[in-house]
């Protein structure tokens, strides 16, 4: 009957150390998953800064600089011209490179 006993008593503190397992697991899924959410609001934030000052320095400069800022805003458009055609990029690639008989063409 002893033997019994002490399994019953047992039984309830790992029920409670698997609830308690349980609950630190769901917090750090949880905090892991606000932390993020951290990380991107406080992204948007730096990001529309920048912005902010590239537009403030386009107006009085007449151009957009980069100084002090992790981002690289340039000034962009999606058409060019190749030997007299003009096309609308609708994909840009990371690395552009033209065939070397367009380049010859394009710069003569």
């Amino acid at each position: 009957m002893s033997d019994n006993h002490r399994s019953s008593g047992l039984q309830p503190c790992l029920k409670a150390f698997g609830v308690a397992g349980l609950l630190g697991a769901l917090a750090l899924m949880t905090l892991s998953h606000l932390y993020g959410v951290s990380l991107r609001a406080a992204g948007l934030i730096e990001g529309k800064g920048a912005l902010r000052t590239a537009y403030r320095h386009m107006l009085e400069r007449g151009y957009p600089t980069n100084f002090g800022n992790p981002y690289t805003i340039w000034i962009n458009t999606n058409v060019i011209e190749l030997n007299g055609t003009t096309y609308q990029i609708t994909r840009w690639p990371s690395r552009l490179k033209f065939p070397s008989s367009m380049a010859r063409a394009s710069s003569a």
